[in-house]
């Protein structure tokens, strides 16, 4: 009997393939299984069969539909829930589910909903999240919706990788300017991005930071050497990582 985990024998020595159980309580779900039995012993178990005896609410399973997207919100919404006909009229009442790739764990986000949308609060902005939907009715529940998939609403963000523009040349100076960075798909949270210029002296192929948190798309770099060669590059960086480097641009000796 559901919810119990234990297995009972209701009858043995049937001689057929069918069976007719008799003396269910109507108020009781069961699961059924059968073996076979020889002078030698019993053999394996069939899968179980669950024999839904009271009322079963039938959901829609196609996925539920994510909408008011913040970093660390959204709503969840599914169609209702419908009953056989006939049926005592009584709540419909909703389960959510979650679970947070890559884990395969799903988790209660919420129980006993009463309409067919819940606000789901306290997200990470960073992690992706997969959502299902459970009718209830009296205490049965359907069969899982669909999951739907709410990637994630932030990240480091992306700069293009076209490599940046040199001018104002002077022997000991020039002003660097580049295309501002590109947000990652769906990404909501606006997080703040600075920039960080790394420089190469050549022959050596090692990068160093030269300069951080330039908060717009240009900057005067002096101190140079006239007879050095460089190549610059552009990262962008906000509170959840670095991006990658633009392509370099190689400026030449100046004397």
């Amino acid at each position: 009997e559901v919810p119990s985990r234990d297995w009972v024998t209701a009858t043995r020595g049937i001689p057929d393939t069918s069976y007719t159980l008799r003396g269910l309580r109507s108020d009781r779900d069961y699961r059924l299984r059968v073996c076979p039995e020889t002078e030698y012993g019993a053999g394996e178990y069939s899968l179980p069969v669950h024999a839904h005896r009271r009322t079963v609410p039938l959901l829609p399973t196609r996925e539920p539909t994510l909408s008011n997207i913040s970093p660390s919100s959204a709503t969840l919404s599914w169609p209702p829930a419908s009953l056989l006909s006939g049926t005592p009229s009584r709540p419909i009442l909703y389960r959510v589910e979650g679970r947070e790739p890559p884990s395969s764990t799903w988790y209660d986000v919420a129980s006993r909903v009463p309409s067919t949308s819940y606000n789901l609060q306290f997200l990470y902005p960073d992690q992706s999240y997969m959502f299902r939907v459970f009718a209830d009715y009296d205490g049965v529940e359907s069969e899982p919706t669909l999951a739907v998939y709410l990637p994630c609403r932030a990240g480091p963000p992306k700069m293009p990788r076209e490599a940046p523009y040199v001018s104002s040349v002077q022997p000991e100076s020039l002003i660097l300017s580049w295309r501002s960075v590109e947000l990652p798909t769906r990404i909501t949270d606006y997080s703040p991005v600075t920039y960080k210029i790394e420089v190469q002296e050549h022959p050596s192929s090692e990068w160093r930071p030269l300069e951080r948190k330039i908060p717009q798309t240009h900057f005067h770099i002096t101190k140079l050497r006239p007879d050095q060669d460089y190549s610059f590059r552009v990262r962008a960086e906000n509170e959840y990582g670095v991006s990658d480097p633009t392509d370099a641009v190689l400026v030449r000796k100046r004397s």
